[in-house]
């Protein structure tokens, strides 16, 4: 199957919608081939990232752009496969901007320094702070990650007591009735094989969460049972979520 017409469609579905007959003609085309599908999401990310830049384009661009596109179909092929190296380069640069924030200290029993992270504009994540890894004794009713937003002290209470070995009371003081008036609290249990392994919040939304795990290359073999948590700057109702592992 050639790919020359439907590189064209791609490229010109950027700039105006298609005809229906064409949308129709590269939405199939686009289910069986996973190259076009890649250049089609790598370009749709790029214009996204892209959208609201206002750069002053030098003379020569318009006479340059002209030449490039009167050019060889083989050189417009080569530009294509440039820009999905470009938009993975993007993509990757804008992940590690993500998740390199400071480490928080382990804190048993007390509250940890400040670490915000605050998202784009352009996303849905919600902004959240001072994260927290805790180390639970006792067992947990499910090996599966579990997740969720808190709205209220009695509902997190709740979740507390699923752990009745522990010593919960300086976070019970913390967040209080009072605290939930203005925020909400991301509580996630995650069991590792190693207690060596650490973890880190890489990104939060109304309906999932991104754990970042940082396994060491040596490490214990001491089963452990995590609890991660994160003040949610904003009120709101409580939810589970869905959990995302993401490997370092």
């Amino acid at each position: 199957m050639s790919c020359e017409r439907y590189l064209d469609l791609i490229s010109a579905r950027l700039d105006a919608p298609l005809a229906p007959a064409d949308d129709a003609e590269l939405a199939a085309h686009l289910n069986e081939c996973p190259q076009c599908r890649a250049i089609a999401g790598d370009l749709a990310n790029i214009r996204t990232c892209l959208t609201g830049c206002v750069v002053t384009p030098p003379a020569q661009l318009a006479g340059g752009v002209m030449c490039s596109i009167r050019g060889q179909r083989a050189a417009r092929r080569r530009i294509f496969r440039r820009l999905g190296s470009l938009a993975a380069c993007l993509v990757l640069c804008v992940g590690l901007f993500t998740l390199i924030r400071p480490e928080p200290a382990e804190t048993p029993g007390g509250v940890p320094n400040m670490v915000r992270h605050v998202p784009s504009a352009l996303t849905d994540e919600l902004s959240f702070s001072n994260e927290q890894r805790l180390r639970l004794g006792g067992m947990s009713t499910s090996f599966m990650p579990t997740a969720d937003l808190f709205g209220s002290a009695d509902g997190f209470s709740e979740f507390l007591a699923r752990f009745p070995y522990n010593d919960f009371s300086d976070l019970a003081r913390t967040y209080n009735e009072e605290y939930f008036l203005t925020h909400r609290l991301l509580a996630v249990t995650v069991w590792e094989p190693s207690s060596s392994i650490s973890h880190t919040v890489s990104s939060l939304t109304q309906d999932s969460v991104a754990i970042l795990r940082t396994v060491p290359e040596a490490g214990d073999t001491d089963v452990a049972l995590w609890l991660i948590l994160a003040e949610v700057d904003s009120a709101g109702p409580e939810t589970s979520l869905a959990v995302d592992l993401l490997e370092n």
